[in-house]
């Protein structure tokens, strides 16, 4: 049976609420390993190390992919006092239309 982790050190790699195997019981588990990696994120070990994570594809599809957002979305998303950046732009920005010949 796989370990929750509890015990957080600076070398793992701690996810709350994941299971932990060490890397014989998976490969002896593996359908257990993947079926319970639909639901939470599974860490293996090897000598007691973190070595893999194993994630559903769906959650990994949703880090690789972030959803897609309009510009207006991607905009709203910008901190407080991103306007102040202007002062840092080495050019002005001129909003005057150009003259177009047809």
């Amino acid at each position: 049976m796989p370990t929750t982790t509890t015990k957080r050190r600076e070398s793992d790699l701690s996810i709350p609420g994941s299971s932990t195997w060490q890397l014989q019981e998976a490969k002896n588990k593996f359908s257990e390993v993947v079926r319970r990696a639909q639901e939470e994120p599974q860490v293996v070990t090897v000598h007691g190390e973190p070595t893999v994570l194993v994630i559903s594809y769906g959650e990994y599809h949703e880090i690789v992919q972030p959803p897609k957002m309009s510009f207006l979305e991607l905009m709203a998303t910008c901190p407080p006092g991103a306007e102040e950046l202007e002062k840092y732009m080495d050019y002005e920005f001129d909003a005057t239309p150009r003259e177009v010949e047809f």
